[in-house]
Parts: C-alpha cells; structure tokens; sequence
C-alpha cells in the first residue's frame, strides 16, 4: 500500500492546484474546444467505436488502446473534451503518488519522495500533455506503476510488471521495449526470466488476437513502426524527422503506393526501405543514432505535430511556461545518481536505457520522452544525495569529474529544434477555422506562408480562403506553388479545379479534374465531376474515352442520366 506523510500530501496538493491551474488557464482558449492532429485522428476514432462503427477496417495503423480507453470515457461522460481531460489530470497526480513511494524506496532518504513528487508536478510537457488528447498521461502512469513493481524485486511482481509494460504496446509499441528490459531487471535483481516472459506473453495476447482474428496477420504491434523507423533513419532523416502532418507527410505516405498495398505491407515496405538505406551507409546511420541520442537528452522541447511551446509563448497559458522544473538540471542529476550507486541500482540504468532507446531507435519527441520522465524524477535525489555528501566531506574531486554531465543536455543542437512561429501562426489559423474566424484564419495563414513558403499545409487553406472571397488568382498562386512541388496532390488538383470552375475556365478546371481523377486510388466521385466537366464543354470525345476505360464510372453515368 502506498503511505505518504505529511509533507508529501502538500506536495500532492501543490501540483493539484497546478492542475487546476492549467486546466482554467485551457478553458479560456481555443485548444478547450478544439484538437488537432494526432489528437483529432484519436478522438474521431473513439467516437466511431461509440457509434458502434469500425475505425479500424484497414489495419491498426496506430495502437488502438488510447482510441479505445476515449470510447469508454465517451460512453460514460458523452463526447466532451473536459472528461478524458480531467481523467488524464488525475492520471498525473496518481502518478505524482506513485512517484513520490518510489523514489523514497529507491534512496532510502525521506525528503527523496518530495523531490521526485515535485519534479513531476511542475515539469511544463507533463502538465500541458494531461490537457492534450494523446497518450503521456497514461504511459507516464503505467511507466510508474511498472517501477512500483520492480521495486518489490520478486519473480511474480516482475512478471506483473512485464504484463502492463507488453499490455501498454496498445497505447505506444516504445513500451514493449520497456517488457523487454524487464528481461534485464530479473538477470541484474537474480530472480527467474519465466515471470517476466509469461507476463509479455499475456500483455501481447489482445493486440496479436486482434491482428490474427481481424486481419489475418501474425504481428504483435501497430502498423506506423515502419514509417516512424523510417522518419528517423533515412539518409534525409534530418528533414524527415521534422515533417508534420499535412501534405508533406502525404507525399511521402503515397511513396508506399497504398492503393497497391494495405497497411500491414505498407509497413513492411517503410521497414524494408529503412534497412536498405541503412545497409548502403551504415557510418552514417550510426551518425543519426549517435544525434538522436543527443538530441534525446536535450533541454529543448522537440515536438512532433503539438508544439506546447507555442501555447504557453503568449495568452492564458503563459505561465506554464514559467514552472521552474527543466529537462535539462534534473536528467544530470539523475545520472550521476545512476552511475554513483550503479553497483546496487543496476536495475534501474536497464530500464531507463529501455525507456530511453525507443527515441533513439525511431524518432526524438517530447511526447515519447516522457515515458522516461518518472524514472528521471526517481533517480534525480539520488545525484542530491551524493553532491550533499561530496560538499558535506569536501570532496571536490568527484563533482568536477562529474560537472561535464550537467552540460550535456545544453549542448546547441539542429536549429530547426526551436521554436517556429510560423507553425505557431499555422496552428492557430487551424483553431481560427474551427471556431469560423475566417478572416483571422486568413491574416494567420498569410503570416505563416511569408514566413515559411514551404507549408504546403498553410497554402492550401489560404487558397481556400482566398477563392471564397473570389480572389481566384491569388488563389492559384498558392496552389500551384504546391502542385510545382507535389504534383499528385489530390485536394489541390481538387481545389485547383474549383478555382477554374468558378472563374469560368472550364477547359482548365477539367484539366485539373483529369489530373485528379488519374491520382491512384477510389476516384469514381472525381470521374463524376470530370464527365460533367467535359458534357458541359462539349467534349464528347473525352467522355468516350474515358467512359470505355472505366465501366464502373461509365454505369454509373449512364445511371444518373436516367438510360
């Protein structure tokens, strides 16, 4: 049972009213109403499985644990966004709880739990994370409950914990390299492996069942490892890595030929490409790991789609921005904990190596470095418990061999890794859509391509914007500076189509209609408006032609003309 004193119940209290805090400070804005990305795509898959409907016909391509979790909070609470929010706030204080009894099992000193506890609370990304719809809150609970377990040291508590690290692969396939490293544990603690491989075994059934009975597939994870080992391992992995969502990462989707391949050979093919490329120039993949590394310890936020950096840069939210804990003095702390009193705590360098090789291995973001964030708030008073005993015998020697540690997480790094404001701008003209601002949507977008031209993203929903309000060339400046760079664009040859419908060039729109319709995939809507295109031209010959080579759309023509 987990006990905590006095002390530790302010700190609890403390980092509840943080909580609280953030979530008021939320409310004032538009993120309350609103997500994006990643958390859209979660949210829209959690309200299909409460519909009663199949998110997942194609394959898991993400784990479907979180969408999951968000359906059952759905039918308990309806589809707010301030239920599952506030579930994942009282996720971070039971992990703050959890944290704190760790910590003071782990250096035997009173004060460490409150340290650790505090250290949690206040950590900036774990605080916005809980607010967001994405996974932290429940990995960063699950990471702690695994610790709990490994510091009961016995088979079965092993196996327990091997069970929840395999069982949390359906929320992130990084934590079933953390099942793995349980392996390490039991050899270090020296107790039986059986537990440990018996709890993995049990923890992988739900999702490799689902994969079996669904798919006919024997594979124990998602389907997005492929193309996320291939982000962060190709030879252009530095330009790679820092795609978000949108076009570009479309663009690169469609080199996988999905409408030749589903989603489990997609998978295969990014893994495939990934292995050649790294077989062609193996130095120079170890360069990549070797930079991720670094970059993985960072004290700079590298996010992925979210980047919180933009929310707490001005507005309500400001102040989160000023919660005194950091990355980068707290890992060294850690560290030289960890190597300290590596002899007696072997088990614990195991598991934070195990946390910490998934960025390493695949991509570097904020959202996956906090799975290790528990385990770093659990070792950090054990670097104050050795400088205080260096000081207290004035023993200089050790913190000047160790003082290069706390440099490390502040060594420069990619520019690219600060913060952007034309992905700020970018995203809040996305809110500003949303909310049906479109003349803020606008002015943002516009600021957003001035200062980087090359969001395809951002151009396109100000050529939206910009053709609603009949301003059809500017319009098509932007996208054609898209197409010049992604000529199989579907929604811009789409769009460009409609620009030239609405001008009256009829001749251009169907050149544009043609060119989407011949993009790979389901296009008998896209035929549809072609034919219409060229019957209102006059372009009978067109029709023929394209009507002999597509029976489906030639029926269904033929259908709506009534014959």
């Amino acid at each position: 049972m987990v006990k905590l004193n006095r002390v530790e119940w302010v700190v609890v209290l403390v980092t509840g009213v943080v909580r609280v805090a953030a979530h008021v400070s939320l409310e004032g804005t538009r993120h309350a109403r609103h997500v994006l990305v990643d958390a859209y795509t979660y949210w829209a898959q959690a309200t299909a499985l409460t519909a009663g409907k199949n998110p997942f016909q194609d394959g898991f391509y993400q784990p479907p644990g979180y969408p999951i979790v968000l359906s059952y909070v759905q039918r308990a609470f309806g589809e707010v966004l301030l239920a599952p929010r506030i579930i994942q706030q009282l996720c971070g204080l039971l992990t703050v709880v959890l944290v704190m009894h760790v910590a003071r099992s782990v250096s035997s000193q009173p004060w460490a739990g409150v340290v650790a506890g505090l250290l949690y609370g206040l950590y900036g990304p774990a605080v916005m994370f809980e607010l967001d719809l994405l996974t932290p809150a429940i990995v960063g609970l699950l990471v702690s409950g695994v610790l709990l377990l490994v510091v009961k040291a016995t088979a079965v508590w092993l196996g327990v914990a091997a069970f929840v690290a395999a069982l949390a692969a359906s929320l992130h396939p990084s934590m079933l390299l953390l099942a793995v490293g349980l392996f390490g544990v039991a050899f270090v603690q020296n107790v039986s492996v059986r537990g440990v491989l018996l709890g993995i075994g049990l923890g992988l059934v739900p999702m490799t069942g689902a994969n079996i009975d669904r798919f006919g597939q024997w594979q124990v994870g998602s389907n997005n490892a492929g193309i996320n080992f291939y982000i962060g391992n190709n030879d252009g992995w530095r330009e790679t890595t820092f795609t978000r969502a949108g076009l570009r990462f479309r663009k690169m989707a469609l080199e996988a030929e999905p409408h030749r391949r589903d989603s489990f050979e997609r998978n295969q093919y990014w893994s495939a490409r990934t292995w050649s490329d790294i077989a062609a120039a193996p130095h120079r993949w170890v360069g990549a790991l070797a930079t991720k590394a670094l970059w993985s310890i960072n004290n700079v936020e590298i996010p992925r789609n979210e980047d919180h950096r933009c929310r707490t840069r001005l507005g309500r939210l400001e102040w989160l921005g000023w919660l005194p804990v950091r990355y980068g003095w707290v890992w060294p702390l850690a560290i030289v904990g960890l190597c300290v009193r590596f002899k007696t705590h072997k088990q614990w360098a195991v598991l934070w190596l195990s946390l910490q090789l998934p960025l390493v291995v695949f991509i570097v973001s904020d959202r996956y470095r906090l799975a290790s964030w528990a385990l770093v708030c659990v070792l950090a008073p054990l670097g104050i418990q050795s400088l205080r005993e260096w000081v207290a015998a004035k023993r200089w020697a050790p913190v000047a061999l160790m003082a290069p540690v706390a440099l490390i997480p502040f060594v420069p790094i990619d520019a690219r890794t600060g913060l952007d404001p034309a992905w700020c701008d970018h995203t809040d003209a996305n809110l500003a859509v949303a909310d049906g601002a479109t003349d803020e949507a606008e002015r943002l977008y516009s600021r957003a391509v001035q200062a980087n031209g090359g969001d395809w993203s951002a151009r396109r929903w100000l050529a939206v914007s910009l053709m609603k309000e009949k301003r059809y060339a500017d319009a098509m400046t932007h996208v054609e500076v898209v197409l010049d760079g992604f000529p199989d664009s579907f929604p811009m040859l789409k769009l460009a189509a409609s620009i030239e419908e609405r001008r009256g060039r009829l001749d251009a729109a169907a050149y544009y209609m043609e060119r989407a319709y011949e993009v790979p995939g389901k296009r008998t809507n896209t035929g549809m408006q072609l034919l219409r295109l060229w019957d209102r031209t006059g372009n009978q010959t067109a029709m023929q032609r394209l009507m002999s080579s597509d029976r489906q759309l030639a029926e269904r023509w033929l259908r709506s003309r009534g014959r």
